[in-house]
């Protein structure tokens, strides 16, 4: 192997590691994006009775934003 063949597997391979540390960082941001608002939600008040009623009501008003759209 040349030189100059190891220096382009070595750039194109800090390339991929450049690329793989950016999407861990962008897992961390989400995870923590997402740890946020589960407290925000828990914290948010008391919880709501989810029964038939519930689903019927969310269905009615999915159709109503679909039909909107």
């Amino acid at each position: 192997m040349t030189d100059a063949m190891i220096q382009k597997r070595l750039t194109r391979l800090e390339g991929e590691v450049k690329r793989l540390k950016h999407t861990q960082s962008l897992v961390e941001k989400a995870r923590a994006q997402l740890r946020a608002m589960i407290l925000q939600g828990l914290e948010s008040g008391s919880a709501k009775k989810i029964d038939t009623a519930f689903w019927k009501r969310m269905r009615v008003l999915a159709r109503q934003h679909a039909a909107r759209a």
